[in-house]
């Protein structure tokens, strides 16, 4: 579940049937939810990159930004690893 601040400034808890069919993120202007489509992301991050940008670079921020979304339906699918499990690895990679 997710929450949304709305203009108040208060925390809302959202359904996950509200947010299901969103592509990436939502975004909250004057506490009225705005749907942001996959498009709309990938331009705004490209249009804040410097003007002298390479192709790689501009791949690698959608690379990214797919990542974040792979892993976001990830975890909307309870396919997540628990903090607890998360610092337990880490510590015994870092062991090793």
């Amino acid at each position: 579940m997710y929450s949304a601040l709305v203009n108040n400034g208060s925390s809302k808890k959202l359904p996950r049937e509200d947010y299901a069919d969103l592509p990436i993120c939502l975004a909250l202007t004057t506490g009225h939810i705005h749907r942001v489509t996959q498009k709309e992301i990938v331009l705004d991050a490209i249009s804040e990159l410097p003007d002298e940008v390479s192709l790689d670079e501009i791949a690698e921020r959608i690379e990214f930004l797919a990542a974040i979304k792979k892993g976001m339906d990830q975890l909307d699918r309870g396919e997540g690893i628990p903090h607890e499990e998360v610092k337990r690895q880490l510590a015994a990679w870092l062991a090793s």
